[in-house]
């Protein structure tokens, strides 16, 4: 549904339009890498053998998942992710934290409000305005003309918010 939202959204790694049992309109699949599609039923043999349960959802990405069940925890939550998207997850007031493995497993960055603050310039309510303003070469998400980081990260302490800045 993002792509029929966004057709750039992952153009990278979508095979092709393929008719959706569940809508009118053919909808694309993501092409998934032979070495990752072998791996996948021996991680969830594991996981089940481990006692670890698989959650999931049709029609959305792990990370909504992940944000869904992080945003609603009545426990401390560490999200583990190299995806930036997931910053916004990051809320001191609920102990939800990010450990980003963005650098590589050797550098991984604990984030927390302040070093979010520290690291992008803005906070985690802000960080999906953020992301929007500076757009994502790596999701095929296009950001506003002429605005990266620095900008975005200065028009969001000027202006708060997506709707600020609008006005």
């Amino acid at each position: 549904w993002r792509v029929d939202l966004i057709p750039t959204y992952k153009t990278h790694r979508v095979a092709a339009a393929v008719e959706s049992p569940a809508a009118d309109a053919p909808t694309a699949t993501e092409d998934v890498p032979d070495l990752l599609s072998a791996q996948v039923p021996i991680i969830r043999e594991l996981l089940a053998a481990l006692g670890i349960p698989v959650i999931g959802a049709p029609r959305h990405e792990a990370d909504d998942v992940i944000g869904t069940l992080a945003s609603h925890a009545d426990v401390p939550v560490d999200v583990i992710t190299g995806d930036r998207d997931l910053f916004q997850l990051v809320d001191d007031s609920r102990d939800v934290r990010v450990i980003y493995t963005g650098r590589g497993m050797a550098r991984l960055e604990t984030l927390t409000d302040a070093a979010l603050l520290a690291k992008t310039g803005v906070t985690p309510a802000q960080y999906a305005d953020f992301a929007a303003l500076r757009g994502d070469a790596s999701d095929g998400l296009p950001g506003v003309a002429g605005v990266g980081e620095k900008t975005a990260a200065t028009l969001l302490a000027d202006f708060g918010d997506l709707d600020g800045i609008v006005a």
